[in-house]
């Protein structure tokens, strides 16, 4: 997992726990940045953080964004 983690952001939702939260965060992730899902590696990382792993360090910095949440009807996601 050691190289993984070049291409691995921390996603947090900032209403605290949703419900659904790693198929949600799954879903929001690969249709907002057009992903595969298949591609993306989701883990839990605390009661609301997720470690998302990306195929690649370019993709991982589109998905950050320049730290720009990610903010859908149902969630508010920050990526770090």
């Amino acid at each position: 997992m050691g190289d993984d983690l070049r291409s691995a952001l921390v996603v947090t939702s900032l209403g605290g726990p949703i419900h659904g939260g790693l198929e949600l965060i799954r879903a929001t992730v690969a249709r907002r940045f057009e992903i595969d899902e298949a591609r993306l590696t989701l883990h839990p990382w605390g009661l609301a953080s997720f470690l998302l792993i990306l195929p690649t360090e370019e993709l991982a910095g589109t998905v950050y964004n320049e730290g720009r949440p990610i903010v859908t009807t149902s969630a508010r996601l920050h990526v770090m």
